[in-house]
């Protein structure tokens, strides 16, 4: 929790963010985008918080071609299960059982990540790598853009955009411009990318005019 974090570490600018799995089941709404996710988890976390629900939390959250590292304990020493005992805590819900490792594979690698590395020290921890696989394209969309005929491509962009929104695989949209120096088309591309399913759209500006109609 931010509150037991030291001084030193909250000084150095780090956006910290409290989240009480027992209050809630759903993952923290401000943390997207990341090129690295990383959970430590236990039979605990899996008891209050379903594997499936958290891979499409992570999934939502971790960018394309972004990692999640999942770290866990298969054992505990015999101090720490002492001292679990003291606290009135059980050692079970401290570990992280094998079916339950299987399971989280299995559940990540049908919702698009891939397991890339798997880790142990062969003593007490290991560690579960996955990737966040890109999304495969189904086809390229070719747009000519105009400078003064924007009935012919305006709404074509939006139902383009829109068809990708509500699609499983979304394709990759090419705005091709070509028909003055004064184009346009990069600041349309930036302005565009900013737009729900805007990280599909592309640009070309054909300054020589080399590429088909």
């Amino acid at each position: 929790m931010p509150s037991t974090l030291p001084d030193d570490v909250k000084s150095l600018g780090f956006k910290m963010l409290e989240w009480d799995l027992q209050n809630s089941n759903n993952f923290i709404k401000d943390v997207s985008s990341l090129d690295l996710l990383v959970l430590k988890t236990n039979n605990f976390v899996v008891n209050n918080w379903n594997i499936k629900e958290q891979i499409k939390s992570f999934k939502d959250c971790v960018k394309e071609n972004g990692f999640l590292l999942m770290s866990y304990r298969h054992v505990l020493t015999p101090p720490e299960i002492a001292i679990l005992e003291l606290l009135n805590r059980e050692a079970k819900h401290e570990i992280l059982n094998k079916s339950e490792v299987e399971n989280y594979i299995s559940m990540a690698e049908k919702n698009g990540f891939k397991l890339v590395s798997h880790k142990t020290d062969s003593i007490t921890s290991s560690q579960l790598l996955f990737r966040k696989l890109r999304q495969q394209m189904k086809d390229i969309e070719v747009i000519h853009i105009l400078n003064e005929n924007y009935d012919e491509w305006v709404e074509a962009i939006k139902e383009k955009m829109a068809e990708n929104k509500d699609a499983d695989t979304a394709n990759n949209i090419w705005l091709v411009g070509n028909d003055t120096a004064l184009n346009g088309i990069i600041g349309l591309t930036n302005c565009l990318r900013l737009e729900s399913g805007g990280q599909h759209i592309r640009c070309l500006f054909d300054y020589d005019n080399k590429l088909p109609k």
